[in-house]
């Protein structure tokens, strides 16, 4: 018969886990001199989109940052040479965000920084089959979320067929 879990203990599990690991994964990308974590996300997303561009909006929804929390760190992204805003002359509220030549060269660094921490943090602790259970479960929880990245993939690729 299975252990009995009372909800703040799992809270605390789930909290406490995150903390760790973002934790782990920062003191990495700082120690080898590569962008943060999250700029490090948004650089790979950057990557990705059409152009290496999104809108500022959809960097700060997907990265689950406050409006004046996505402004500050493009900022500082801005500052460090990672990418450039953009303005969009079709509608002045909407700035996008640009990767640039420095970017991707930060971007292969954080990859590299990024496997061997990944590396140091899941598949030294967990087997194959426990990331995919992790990742069913953390889906699970988080299928609101999921939902919402589709939501805005769709409206960027519909945004980017009207460009």
């Amino acid at each position: 018969m299975a252990e009995r879990v009372a909800p703040d203990e799992a809270l605390k599990a789930f909290l406490f886990s995150y903390k760790t690991v973002v934790g782990k994964l920062e003191q990495s990308f700082d120690t080898a001199g590569a962008p943060g974590l999250f700029e490090s996300v948004l650089l790979t997303h950057l990557h990705r989109a059409p152009d290496n561009r999104m809108r500022m909006q959809d960097a700060g929804r997907f990265l689950m940052i406050t409006k004046s929390g996505i402004s500050r760190m493009i900022d500082r992204m801005v500052k460090s040479g990672l990418v450039e805003r953009q303005d969009w002359t079709a509608d002045r509220r909407v700035t996008f965000i640009v990767m640039t030549d420095k970017g991707r060269e930060a971007l292969r660094h954080s990859a590299s920084v990024f496997r061997s921490a990944f590396a140091e943090a899941f598949t030294s602790r967990l087997s194959y089959e426990e990331m995919v259970e992790l990742v069913a479960l953390l889906r699970k929880l988080g299928d609101e979320a999921f939902i919402g990245e589709s939501v805005l993939n769709a409206r960027d690729a519909r945004d980017a067929a009207l460009t």
